[in-house]
């Protein structure tokens, strides 16, 4: 039962192939005598040779028909394929007239096309087309492949066409007469014409602007719409046809490069109209990134196996770059470049167009009117819209000004005009008011001279007037006691003279010098009234004429007894004041005598303080270290003490008790006692030496009177190293001991027993001796509290143990030089301005 449903299911698809054979058999495109347009849809054959392998004789065998496939639509969009494209279309010439039809494939960007004509099974002519080809082998000379089929009566014919493209392919396929071909050529070429007209019209425009208003972004506009307008020329194949018929490699190239070319000026373009509306130009880099992305693209499409990655890169670049600019003029747009929400709108709405033919490049939708002509619709528009807004933005910027400046001379003319005739109203007015202020003035003097007469008849002071020889013309009635008599008693005569009423012996050279000189002469003039001295203060004045000759002299006399007085007392002050200046600069001479003869008691006890104090190249043979001692005043109370004994090396600080003079006569008794002790009494041991230093320090600073209370001593650490144990036993009184061993930091506070002369308690206390284990690169610290004690920084406290810490565990691992002058640096800087409080003392020893 099986096997016979088996053989059925055979037989069945046995039947049917045969029968899809007989059908494919059966399709053809007849042509008769009435017949004029012919429809290609479902009338050919489609086969896609994926391997690029197969020749016309195993296409044409009739084993390979079936594999061919039906095309419903004669318009096909295959986008960027490798592989090769077989069509086969069947006509048969039923009339009994010779035909002649033309078969046309509507693409001028095709590279490759191989035409075969068959008539039943035999080969008629093969012939090569395509932009790989010269464009002089064409029987039909146009732009687009047209071949020419001559059909015989009552003959049926096959053609095969295979077609090879690198770049995008579309394949528009028709079947027309002759009459319809030039048909439509006449209809395209006046279209085309009208087209790149108006584009080569903007071009023209575009450039007489630049080369009349000399704007930057009109010559990018120019260049961007001549290399657009070759671009599309390119595209229809018109450059091709027309310019480069022969440049076949060129042509394969001239896209893409022109394509590229459209992408770099666009930019340009955009940058230059940003540049030109802002100060600030926006967006360099994404310009600088577009221009070597398409260079980048362009270099590699010159190495043939990049080619076809290429022309996609440059299809996607043609939406990117103007992505681009249309971020950068978002970035400028605002209300003083309100004008860019028309580039904005306008790249926008190219964005949109030209993503519908880098769709149809890419295969991804089918062709139609739209898809085919949308890179020319888009570029159109595009242009005319940003060519008028660039026109409207450069009539704002330079033609509105222009006009508005011809505007505001013609209003200002008027208001020159204007204002001269309010000028000379005004004119009228103040001569008027002049005359109206002269006529004030007249009465205003007249009261003037009314009160000039009043005052000069109640004033305390004598003026009279004398012509140029000194003979009296006029003098006020006030009264004067230097005058008063010599006035009387010359009354009756006829003329008064200077000369004769002046008391002053030089009056006749004062006189002569005035006249001579015509300068005002001021003299004083002493007399006596009532056996009372009196000073007066005379002022002689010449009146000078047009003519530059003296008309009057006018003398004014001022009592100035009072003013005379005043200069005699303060005199007297002056003097006073300088004598106390003398004695304060004498007593401020003894002070600096005294204070110099201390300076240099100070400095010999300095001196015999150094020769006591042991030297520290000897201590710092043995071992790496540094002393800071910086006294707050010249000598110092604090002191170190080192002395090699019995395999022992024993360093000692010490910080005595005050500063200055008592400090220092205090740290010449500490080094005597230690001297004593240590190198004289063989002591070694930290504590015994604290103890009988403690003894000794109340023994020799014992006052007889009991009635005396002293409190005078000494804080100190005694450090013992023993090189061959590499021990470090430390004692201290009222002193710390700072190590850093391994890497940590270790704190030996000493006895809270300090060194006094105090006998109060007759037990003398016992000290501690710490022992500790040290190893080489270790190091160690004593120091005197003047560091810690110290007033500074920003809120005036003090230095503290804490920071000191701190301070030292932040540089101990470093040379022992170094760690010197950053310690002198953290405390002069923590110290500012502020008065050293105490000697600073400080001893750092690497073992």
């Amino acid at each position: 039962m099986n096997i016979k449903r088996l053989i059925i299911f055979f037989l069945f698809m046995s039947l049917f192939f045969m029968l899809k054979a007989e059908k494919q058999n059966d399709l053809f495109i007849k042509v008769d005598s009435l017949t004029q347009s012919y429809n290609l849809n479902n009338n050919f054959y489609f086969f896609e040779d994926k391997s690029s392998s197969l020749t016309i004789d195993s296409i044409i065998s009739p084993d390979f028909q079936s594999n061919f496939k039906i095309c419903e639509k004669s318009n096909l969009n295959f986008g960027y394929t490798n592989s090769s494209l077989w069509f086969r279309i069947n006509i048969k010439n039923v009339s009994d007239y010779n035909k002649k039809l033309l078969l046309e494939i509507a693409n001028p960007k095709i590279q490759d096309i191989d035409f075969y004509e068959f008539n039943n099974t035999s080969l008629i002519c093969h012939i090569k087309a395509g932009t790989n080809y010269s464009f002089y082998k064409r029987k039909v000379k146009c732009g687009r492949p047209v071949f020419i089929l001559h059909l015989k009566p009552n003959n049926t014919y096959s053609y095969f066409i295979k077609i090879k493209n690198n770049l995008s392919t579309q394949v528009p396929v028709s079947l027309k007469t002759q009459a319809q071909l030039n048909e439509e050529n006449s209809k395209s070429l006046f279209l085309n014409g009208m087209y790149y007209g108006v584009m080569f019209v903007l071009f023209i425009f575009a450039l007489i602007f630049y080369l009349f208003g000399k704007d930057f972004s009109f010559l990018t506009f120019s260049i961007y719409t001549i290399i657009t307008i070759l671009f599309l020329l390119n595209l229809d194949g018109l450059l091709f046809q027309y310019l480069w018929q022969s440049a076949c490699l060129w042509n394969d190239y001239s896209s893409l490069f022109l394509q590229g070319a459209v992408i770099i000026f666009m930019a340009l373009f955009s940058k230059s109209i940003l540049s030109s509306s802002s100060k600030v130009i926006k967006g360099n880099l994404s310009f600088y990134f577009v221009l070597i992305l398409t260079l980048t693209t362009l270099s590699l499409s010159i190495y043939q196996p990049f080619l076809k990655f290429s022309t996609k890169a440059i299809d996607i670049l043609l939406i990117v770059a103007p992505i681009i600019c249309l971020i950068n003029y978002f970035k400028v747009f605002n209300k003083k470049n309100a004008h860019f929400i028309y580039y904005i709108i306008f790249f926008s709405l190219f964005i949109f167009i030209v993503s519908f033919a880098v769709i149809h490049n890419f295969g991804l939708i089918g062709n139609n009117y739209f898809t085919i002509n949308a890179l020319k619709i888009a570029f159109f528009i595009h242009i005319l819209l940003t060519f008028l807004i660039s026109i409207n933005k450069y009539l704002n910027l330079n033609l509105l000004p222009f006009y508005n400046n011809i505007r505001k001379n013609i209003y200002e003319e008027l208001e020159t005009q204007n204002e001269a005739l309010q000028t000379q109203n005004e004119e009228l007015e103040a001569q008027e008011e002049e005359l109206c202020t002269q006529q004030e003035l007249l009465k205003a003097n007249n009261i003037e001279l009314e009160k000039f007469k009043l005052a000069v008849s109640k004033t305390n002071n004598l003026i009279y007037i004398f012509d140029p020889q000194g003979d009296l013309l006029w003098y006020n009635a006030s009264f004067s006691s230097l005058l008063e008599k010599p006035i009387k008693d010359f009354k009756g005569s006829n003329k008064i003279n200077i000369c004769d009423i002046s008391y002053n012996k030089n009056i006749k050279k004062i006189l002569r010098n005035c006249v001579e000189n015509k300068k005002n002469i001021t003299y004083e003039t002493t007399a006596k009234k009532n056996g009372i001295e009196l000073c007066y203060q005379t002022t002689l004045t010449p009146i000078i004429g047009d003519d530059n000759n003296i008309k009057s002299l006018i003398a004014i006399d001022t009592d100035i007894t009072k003013l005379k007085e005043y200069e005699k007392e303060v005199q007297q002050q002056k003097q006073n004041l300088e004598t106390q200046k003398n004695l304060a600069v004498y007593r401020r001479n003894a002070i600096e005598a005294q204070k110099n003869e201390i300076t240099d008691s100070l400095n010999y006890a300095q001196r015999i303080q150094e020769a006591i104090f042991p030297k520290t190249k000897k201590l710092f043979t043995v071992f790496d270290g540094f002393v800071i001692l910086q006294p707050k005043d010249i000598v110092s109370g604090d002191f170190y003490w080192y002395h090699h004994i019995k395999g022992k090396y024993i360093i000692i600080g010490v910080d005595c008790t005050g500063h200055g003079v008592p400090g220092a006569f205090m740290s010449i008794v500490g080094t005597y006692l230690l001297n004593d002790i240590v190198i004289h009494n063989q002591v070694i041991d930290p504590a015994k030496i604290l103890k009988l230093l403690n003894r000794k320090v109340k023994i020799a600073l014992k006052v007889e009177d009991p009635t005396v209370y002293t409190n005078d001593g000494m804080d100190i650490s005694v450090c013992v190293i023993d090189k061959e144990n590499d021990t470090l036993e430390y004692a201290g009184a009222l002193r710390p001991l700072y190590l850093f061993t391994s890497n940590k930091f270790i704190e030996v506070k000493g006895d809270k027993i300090s060194i006094t002369s105090n006998i109060t308690n007759q037990v003398i206390s016992s000290f501690t001796t710490h022992t500790i284990k040290i190893k080489k690169g270790d190091v160690f610290y004593v120091f005197s509290d003047g560091i810690i004690d110290q007033f500074g920084g920003e809120n005036n406290k003090k230095f503290l143990s804490k920071r000191f810490q701190q301070v030292l565990k932040d540089i101990y691992f470093m040379d022992m030089k170094e760690q010197k002058q950053i310690i002198i640096d953290n405390f002069n800087e923590w110290k500012g301005n502020n008065e050293q409080v105490d000697d600073v003392f400080v001893l750092g020893v690497r073992y």
